[in-house]
């Protein structure tokens, strides 16, 4: 009774957790323009279904029902969540390698991009949960089963009391499951190093041309990168943890069906919890543009600037001030376009004083003017 309903409050309290950015985004329709929140969106809506699928898990259990075939849709549900959430990190690898490689094409790239990897996020988490029905239905070995043969070498028995993932995920399912997360982590984790390190290297060529050219402001490029190369630093700081401990878990649940190590899977378990319940809010309030719709939905107070977020790219003709990168494009189009500002005592022309008809240098000018002509006559004649 204590394991089930500290199931049902731990999947409940998950859920509530990440139903309040998925408010957010859906009550402010300005962020649905902004890939970031749009991913970051993606990544609560997953955590979301984890935490109902570990809730009605517990319910199941507390309510003694016997209907394998609902425990089967309730853990492949927890499982196919879970792969889609590992796509959800590929896609912000790519929102980020995207925001480093080419920071003034940023928002025009991924914001045809967006759709394709929102529908790779939500297929991902598909196919998994249809391997995990079709593969069930099939009655194949599940993982307690599999347990239950094998164990470092002996035979062990493992038995398991109502609706676990051990009981009703077939060993196949569980593999094909673990391979997948492991391949998307480590998928993003490469990518987070390879635009680190491109990163780098264009931060240290800028900040030499900016050295030389000390008198010069600063290109368009050189703001948008340098802000942006900030930003993907924090997210590194956020996200690398989870990732690790991704890629090592998925090995070591790999390697479990060969040789046990519950300790250690225990373990690295807690912390990609601890991770997964951190990652979904921390990466949303990277952005200033999340922030103020936080700030709004929690504290029922208006937004300062829920439409204004940090530069992305500098817009020409506003003194090399950065664009808000969350703005739509008619903003972007009103500021592109050149400010009429009222001309000032420094932008005035002052005419050049006349000359008189009878003074000296206006005598002086008619006398060259005319002797200039009559040799030009005389040598054309």
């Amino acid at each position: 009774m204590l394991y089930e309903g500290t199931k049902m409050v731990v999947g409940g309290l998950l859920a509530a957790i990440f139903a309040v950015p998925l408010v957010t985004v859906a009550r402010h329709r300005t962020l649905w323009e902004e890939p970031m929140a749009m991913l970051a969106a993606s990544l609560s809506l997953v955590s979301l279904i984890c935490g109902l699928a570990l809730a009605a898990a517990g319910l199941y259990d507390l309510v003694e029902l016997q209907w394998a075939d609902l425990c089967l849709a309730i853990q492949s549900a927890g499982i196919g969540a879970g792969v889609s959430m590992k796509m959800a990190y590929v896609t912000m690898a790519v929102d980020q390698f995207v925001a480093v490689v080419r920071p003034l094409q940023h928002y025009q790239v991924m914001e045809r991009a967006l759709r394709w990897l929102l529908g790779a996020v939500g297929l991902s988490g598909a196919l998994m949960f249809a391997v995990g029905m079709v593969t069930g239905w099939l009655g194949l070995t599940t993982v307690a089963e599999r347990m239950g043969a094998t164990g470092n070498g002996t035979q062990v028995t493992a038995a398991y009391d109502g609706c676990r993932w051990e009981n009703f995920s077939t060993h196949v399912a569980n593999v094909t499951a673990e391979t997948a997360i492991f391949t998307l982590a480590l998928t993003a984790t490469a990518l987070f190093v390879y635009t680190g390190v491109v990163g780098w290297r264009t931060k240290v060529r800028l900040t030499r041309i900016s050295r030389r050219q000390r008198c010069q402001p600063a290109s368009r490029h050189h703001q948008s990168f340098m802000y942006n190369f900030k930003s993907f630093q924090r997210i590194c700081l956020v996200l690398s943890l989870t990732l690790v401990l991704d890629v090592v878990g998925s090995l070591v649940r790999l390697a479990d069906r060969w040789y046990s190590m519950p300790r250690l899977s225990g373990f690295i378990h807690q912390g990609r919890m601890l991770g997964f319940i951190f990652e979904g809010w921390a990466y949303g309030l990277l952005n200033a543009k999340m922030r103020a719709a936080y700030r709004s939905t929690l504290c029922r107070c208006r937004p300062r600037d829920v439409a204004g977020t940090p530069p992305a790219a500098p817009a020409p003709g506003n003194g090399g001030d950065p664009a808000p990168s969350g703005e739509t494009a008619r903003q972007r189009a009103a500021r592109a376009a050149p400010a009429q500002r009222p001309p000032t005592a420094a932008h005035k022309v002052t005419p050049a004083p006349k000359v008189a008809a009878d003074s000296p240098s206006h005598r002086r000018v008619s006398a060259r003017h005319v002797l200039t002509r009559d040799t030009r006559d005389a040598w054309l004649t």
